[in-house]
């Protein structure tokens, strides 16, 4: 009897172990996607660059079925939309300009045939007031270069006088008196 149970407890954790951790069959593949931009706060009319990748899918069966086909890009920002049929994407917008900081969305798709969902991502991108160039108060730039010239000739001049005093004071010959 004892060797029955034992058998039957083998049998159901060997079942557990090949069922229980079998990987599941996907019938529809998940695509992933990597979006980079330039900055995430930018200034009101420069320029906002985007790159995006997408994961090529590969199925439980090895088979990957959107490694042949081209993926089809769109993106979106402030009205504009720009579209691309690669395997990688880039594109620049100009970004307006604002009176108050403001928060526009940036929104990048990849679609791959016989794949869905499609890959989709929204970024926030930050717009600033202004420009990019920041002009000092005055319109010139205070002389945060040094001392004058004077100066550098008078320190030089004294590091050579104090220089010949101590090689003076320091003879290896001593001084004869007649």
């Amino acid at each position: 009897m004892k060797k029955l149970i034992v058998i039957g407890v083998t049998t159901l954790a060997a079942l557990f172990v090949a069922f229980g951790f079998a990987p599941s069959a996907n019938a529809y593949p998940q695509t992933s996607c990597k979006v980079t931009i330039n900055a995430q706060k930018v200034f009101g009319g420069t320029k906002l660059k985007v790159s995006a990748e997408a994961q090529k899918v590969v199925t439980d069966d090895g088979l990957g079925r959107a490694a042949v086909d081209t993926t089809s890009w769109i993106a979106e920002f402030n009205g504009v939309t720009k579209t691309a049929q690669s395997d990688s994407f880039a594109a620049t917008f100009n970004v307006p300009e604002v009176d108050a900081e403001t928060v526009l969305t940036l929104r990048v798709q990849a679609m791959m045939a016989g794949v869905t969902p499609a890959c989709e991502q929204s970024l926030n991108i930050t717009v600033l007031p202004g420009s990019a160039v920041v002009t000092p108060p005055g319109g010139t730039l205070p002389n945060t270069g040094g001392p004058h010239l004077s100066l550098l000739i008078g320190g030089l001049g004294l590091v050579a006088a104090g220089s010949i005093a101590i090689r003076q004071s320091r003879r290896s010959t001593p001084l004869q008196v007649a």
